[in-house]
């Protein structure tokens, strides 16, 4: 007995870069035209230590951490922002379509996590109506105490919401994985391809994380200067396979600029359905760009970035969101609707 959901065959696009992005198969709960997609998930562990069964064994999932769980939520609550999904806690491996786990290095596979696509077995019994999410503690190391990498903006927060993109039918930009594409002009894990649009601010499913080609680096101690969700080439590609979630931020919305390099501050794509909107700039330096992504090869193409000057976070704006207005310090605003 698996969850809910079922895998489908998710349709190419002719969009070579959200064809790279696209594994080939998304979740179905067989919801009417415009309702949301239900996927039931469950936290392996919570009750005590526990044996989850993939198709190449079987590996332990800890009792996770309060952030680690925290961080689990966040990164479903980021995805059904943007994609018309709804996650639904159950209480059984069993009778689930995705299942998290927090694991050791070994079952980890040496790497910060991984997880199985839609479609592909998660195990013998349940074969493609579940898909296994593991998240190496090892990496990032809870005992120290230190919360601030889990936080959305930190660098091991990409960890989740990359699995997560990946359980919910996502593939890497760099690899033909369930048959995607190459994206244009990336020759390997490390190459940002054409346009350097294989970065983090424009997908989290690339391994180049952060905005790389920016002016302000990451923190050091990994805490800041990161992806906090899924980004503008992603929500494109969720919206496509699932819909999108057009009452989310539907009403008048601010977005203000962060403004401090501390714990959190990192990169958001905005999705907003509707209202009368605008950026705050501040009262420093900033430049604020409120054209949205084209989708297409090219600069724009997963967004410009608008962002305050010494700052490693701001925001990109999805493809077809309209951001009206903008109010800004000593800086420049690009597009639309200008004060200050």
């Amino acid at each position: 007995m698996a969850g809910t959901a079922s895998a489908v065959k998710t349709p190419d696009t002719g969009n070579k870069w959200l064809d790279s992005i696209m594994w080939g198969k998304q979740w179905t709960s067989g919801a009417a035209e415009g309702e949301a997609t239900e996927v039931t998930y469950y936290i392996a562990g919570t009750g005590g230590e526990e044996k989850v069964t993939l198709d190449q064994g079987s590996v332990t999932a800890f009792v996770p951490y309060a952030e680690e769980t925290q961080a689990m939520r966040s990164a479903m609550d980021a995805m059904a922002a943007v994609a018309n999904i709804t996650f639904v806690s159950t209480t059984s491996q069993a009778t689930t379509d995705l299942i998290w786990g927090s694991v050791n290095n070994t079952d980890g596979q040496d790497s910060l996590g991984w997880a199985n696509p839609p479609g592909v077995a998660y195990s013998s019994t349940y074969q493609d109506h579940q898909s296994g999410i593991a998240i190496n503690r090892t990496k990032y190391n809870p005992d120290s105490g230190d919360a601030n990498f889990l936080v959305a903006g930190g660098y091991d927060y990409i960890t989740f919401i990359h699995e997560l993109g990946h359980a919910l039918g996502l593939a890497h930009p760099h690899d033909k994985g369930g048959g995607s594409l190459i994206a244009p002009g990336v020759k390997g894990e490390g190459s940002r391809g054409n346009h350097d649009l294989s970065q983090g601010i424009y997908t989290m499913m690339s391994y180049n994380d952060g905005w790389e080609t920016g002016p302000v680096q990451p923190d050091a101690n990994k805490t800041y200067g990161y992806e906090k969700g899924p980004m503008a080439f992603d929500i494109a590609a969720l919206q496509i396979m699932y819909g999108a979630n057009m009452a989310y931020h539907a009403a008048d919305d601010s977005y203000a600029l962060p403004t401090a390099n501390v714990a959190g501050t990192g990169y958001l794509c905005l999705w907003d359905a509707g209202g009368q909107d605008e950026i705050l700039g501040g009262d420093f330096g900033n430049m604020i760009d409120l054209r949205a992504a084209t989708l297409r090869t090219a600069k724009g193409g997963g967004g410009w970035v608008s962002y305050a000057d010494g700052i490693a976070g701001g925001f990109t704006i999805a493809n077809g969101v309209v951001i009206e207005d903008a109010t800004g310090g000593a800086g420049r605003i690009l597009d639309h609707h200008a004060v200050g």
